[in-house]
């Protein structure tokens, strides 16, 4: 019998990464700001998918930046918004899953945001460079902070539609 009891990290594997959608204001009239006068706001928020027929897990990770001008308070100098999609295979999925899960438990969704977490800190991070939010360095989470994140800000699991297969 299938249970999210089974899961094992060793044998799930990142197949794939799609930026979905990458923006950034870069509003010239306010420049590039030094680092010690940019304070940066992120709001994150991750969306899991399953699909039985591919056996695969998808995870979109969405991420709202505001760049405030530490001189002038409360003042939204510019904004950006990512959203990058990670394509999990996971070998054992029919001994984790045997039906669409209403549900995923935190032994399975911890490893898909912290892979997912940390890769956006790399391409956000570089897709930022040469724009006025060239500045931004997304913080290093411990686990615990993932976990927080994730339970506020998680969109638990819908069923891939046809259309948006994980790829195979």
């Amino acid at each position: 019998m299938a249970s999210q009891n089974n899961f094992n990290a060793r044998v799930l594997r990142l197949d794939d990464i799609t930026i979905l959608n990458a923006q950034i204001a870069n509003k010239v009239e306010h420049g590039i700001l030094p680092k010690k006068q940019a304070q940066f706001s992120l709001a994150h928020k991750f969306e899991i998918a399953t699909n039985m027929d591919s056996k695969g897990l998808r995870v979109v990770h969405s991420v709202e930046i505001e760049m405030i001008d530490k001189g002038k308070p409360r003042e939204v100098v510019n904004t950006g918004t990512f959203e990058i999609g990670y394509y999990f295979k996971l070998d054992n999925f029919k001994d984790v899953f045997d039906i669409e899960p209403d549900f995923i438990q935190d032994n399975i969704t911890i490893p898909l945001i912290n892979v997912s977490y940390s890769t956006s800190r790399g391409i956000i991070f570089t897709r930022c460079l040469g724009t006025v939010m060239e500045n931004l360095i997304m913080p290093i989470l411990n686990p615990s902070d993932v976990m927080q994140m994730e339970k506020e800000n998680i969109t638990q699991p819908k069923k891939i539609s046809k259309k948006t297969k994980v790829k195979k």
